[in-house]
C-alpha cells in the first residue's frame, strides 16, 4: 500500500509570488483568485484521492499522481492512497467510504445503459457495497434510466440515452476521463487467427474458442494481472473470474464480436411480443459430468441467481414468471417491455446445474452460495475445469461433447502478481498470451519481437474520477464542476497513454456510436480554471495557498 501526502512547491511561496502566480488566473470579469492573510472561511479539509497500487494497474496510478498534483496546486490537502486490488474495490464501495475522490475504470458491458447508467447512477444502487459507489440521486435521472430500459423503438432509446448524459454533464458526479485502447500481445509462432473484440481484447470468450495453435502442440498458455479468487457463476464482480466463468458456463445468448446477440446455447430465440419471450435449447447438451442440460436448468439458474447474486438480481428483475414447458422448451414472461433483456439478462446470466447447486451451500464449506470457491466447476461450456489453484494457476481442457469446442485442447492460466510479472511470465515464454494491456511503455520493445503479434482493442469501460457526494465540499456540483477541469485529459492521454486511446467528456465508450453524445464542451483540463470558478464561487487562499470555504458555507 502506498500513502503519502504531499504539498505543492507554492506552500512555501510568499504572498507576493502566489500574486504573481496567479496573474494568469482571471475570468472574463478579470477577477483574480481571492488571496487573503486571514480568510473568512474555515480551510478545506484534507481530501482523499483514492487510486489503485502501482503495480497492479500502472497507467492509473500514475495519471491519478498527475491528478493529485493538479489538486494541490489549486489549494486543496491532498492524501493520495493508492491500495492493492483488493483493498482498493474494498474501500471505494463499503463504509466508512474513506475516500473524496476515487480514481476508477469500469462499465465494460454490451449495455452500457444498464451496466453505467442504471449501476452507477441510479439512486436504487446506492449502499453498502452496491454500484452506486458516489452516491448520486437525481429523481429525473432515475425515471429517465426506467424508461429507456424499457423502450423498445431503438431511436427513442437513443434520444433517451442522450438525454441522461446531458444530465450527468450537468450534475457532474464523475468525471469521464478516456476511454482506453487495449494492446495485448500473443506468441504469433505458436498461435494463429485470434479473434478480439472490443473491451475484452485477447481475454474475449471468442477468442479463446477460436484462436488456432500454428503446429502440433494445442496448449495454451496465458495469464492477466488480476487475481482469480473463485470459479462462482453467481459472482461476476472481478474481470480475472469473469474471463474463466465465460469459458466454463454457457448462456443462452452470446454478444457476437459484431456486438449483436446471437443464441449459444438456445437453438432459438423468438420474442413473441415485448413481454413474452419463447426459448429452445440445443439438443443433446450436457454439463461436464454427462448429466443433460434442461429448461429446469435454465429456470432454475435465474430463479435461484435471483435469490442469492446481487448481481443475477438485477438480470432477473424485469421477470414475472418462468414457464418450462418442455426438456428443451421454456418461456420468459416480462413484467414490461425490458429493451436490454436479450443482451443484459439472457446474454448474461450462466447455465447452472439444479444437480449441484441446490445442495449450496449445505454439502459445501460456505456460509452462502455467491461465498463458495467452486474449484470443481460443473458448466457445460467449451472448457472443462481441469484444476483450480487460486493462488497459482487454473488448467482447463476442451470439453469434446459440447456443441462448439475449442481448438486448442487445453488453456493453462497462470495467475501472476501484477502487470511487470505478466510481462516477465510472456518474455520468459511462460505464457503465450497476455490477456492485459501492455503499459505504453513496454510498446516500442514488444512491436520488435520477430514471435510477438500484438491486437489492439477500444475499451468498453471508462476511466473516470468519482466523487463521494455524501460529504463536503463535492456534495456541491459547483465545486465539482469546477475540479473537473483540473484533470489533465490531454496529458494523460498523450504521455502516459501515448495516443492509446480516446478523450470522453460522458460516461460512455465512443465505441457505441450511436449512443455516445459527442455534442458537448470539452473540459479545459487548466487548472487556472478551476481556480477561477473556485473563485466565483466564493472560495479563498490563505498565504500558503490552502484552500478555504467561502463564509457561511
Amino acid at each position: 500500500m502506498s500513502s503519502y501526502t504531499r504539498r505543492h512547491a507554492l506552500k512555501t511561496g510568499t504572498a507576493a509570488a502566489v500574486g504573481l502566480s496567479l496573474a494568469g488566473c482571471t475570468g472574463d470579469n478579470g477577477a483574480d483568485a481571492d488571496v487573503v492573510s486571514d480568510p473568512d472561511g474555515d480551510p478545506v479539509e484534507e481530501i482523499t484521492l483514492l487510486s489503485i497500487a502501482q503495480g497492479d494497474a500502472p497507467a492509473r496510478y500514475e495519471y491519478g499522481q498527475l491528478f493529485a498534483d493538479n489538486l494541490e496546486e489549486v489549494g486543496f490537502e491532498v492524501e493520495y492512497d493508492a491500495q492493492p486490488t483488493v483493498e482498493y474495490l474494498e474501500a471505494r464501495a463499503e463504509p466508512p467510504y474513506p475516500w473524496d475522490i476515487q480514481v476508477r475504470r469500469a462499465g465494460d458491458g454490451f449495455e452500457p445503459a444498464e451496466a453505467i447508467f442504471r449501476g452507477f447512477f441510479h439512486s436504487s444502487n446506492i449502499g453498502p457495497g452496491d454500484s452506486n459507489l458516489y452516491a448520486y440521486e437525481n429523481d429525473e435521472v432515475d425515471e429517465l434510466i426506467d424508461e429507456q430500459a424499457s423502450e423498445m423503438d431503438p431511436d427513442r432509446r437513443t434520444e433517451i440515452i442522450h438525454e441522461i448524459q446531458e444530465h450527468l454533464r450537468e450534475d457532474m458526479p464523475i468525471v469521464p476521463l478516456l476511454v482506453q485502447e487495449r494492446i495485448m500481445p500473443y506468441n504469433q509462432e505458436r498461435f494463429q487467427n485470434p479473434v478480439p473484440i472490443i473491451e475484452q481484447g485477447l481475454g474475449s470468450f471468442w477468442n479463446y474458442l477460436n484462436i488456432e495453435p500454428v503446429g502440433d502442440d494445442a496448449h495454451l498458455r496465458t495469464t492477466m494481472a488480476e487475481d482469480i479468487n473463485a470459479l462462482n457463476p453467481l459472482d461476476q464482480t472481478a474481470r480475472g473470474d469473469r474471463e474463466m466463468l465465460r469459458l466454463v458456463y454457457d448462456r443462452l445468448v452470446r454478444v457476437s464480436p459484431d456486438l449483436e446477440p446471437e443464441p449459444w446455447a438456445a437453438s432459438d430465440v423468438e420474442t413473441v411480443d415485448d413481454t413474452r419471450i419463447e426459448v429452445s435449447l440445443r439438443e443433446g447438451m450436457t454439463f461436464h459430468d454427462g448429466e443433460p442440460v434442461t429448461a429446469e436448468d435454465v429456470q432454475f439458474s435465474f430463479e435461484y441467481g435471483a435469490e442469492h447474486s446481487p448481481t443475477k438480481e438485477t438480470r432477473a428483475e424485469p421477470i414475472e414468471s418462468i414457464d418450462v414447458e418442455t426438456d428443451l422448451d421454456l418461456v420468459f414472461n416480462l413484467e414490461e417491455p425490458n429493451a436490454p433483456f436479450l443482451t443484459n439478462a439472457l446474454g448474461r446470466v450462466f447455465i447452472i446445474p439444479q444437480h449441484i447447486w441446490e445442495d449450496v451451500p449445505d454439502d459445501v464449506e460456505a456460509e452462502t452460495p455467491i461465498d463458495w470457491q467452486n474449484a470443481e466447476a460443473i458448466g457445460s461450456g467449451p472448457f472443462q475445469v481441469e484444476s483450480a489453484d487460486f493462488a497459482e494457476q487454473i488448467q482447463l481442457s476442451a470439453y469434446e461433447d459440447h456443441f462448439q469446442p475449442p481448438n486448442v485442447d487445453q488453456l493453462t492460466r497462470a495467475v501472476v502478481s501484477d502487470v511487470r510479472a505478466g510481462i516477465r511470465a510472456y518474455e520468459d515464454d511462460a505464457v503465450d498470451m497476455m490477456s492485459w494491456e501492455l503499459p505504453v511503455d513496454d510498446l516500442e520493445r514488444f512491436e520488435q519481437e520477430e514471435e510477438t503479434a500484438l491486437e489492439s482493442s477500444l475499451m468498453m469501460s471508462i476511466h473516470h474520477m468519482g466523487y463521494n457526494l455524501r460529504e463536503p465540499p463535492f456534495d456541491d456540483v459547483d465545486v465539482r464542476q469546477a475540479v473537473a477541469h483540473a484533470v489533465p485529459q490531454e496529458t494523460i492521454i498523450g504521455t502516459i497513454y501515448g495516443g492509446t486511446g480516446e478523450i470522453i467528456h460522458n460516461p460512455i465508450s465512443p465505441g457505441f456510436d450511436e449512443w455516445y453524445l459527442d455534442d458537448v464542451d470539452a473540459f479545459e483540463s487548466e487548472t487556472d480554471v478551476t481556480m477561477q470558478m473556485l473563485d466565483d464561487i466564493g472560495f479563498q487562499w490563505d498565504d500558503d495557498m490552502r484552500l478555504h470555504y467561502p463564509p457561511d458555507y
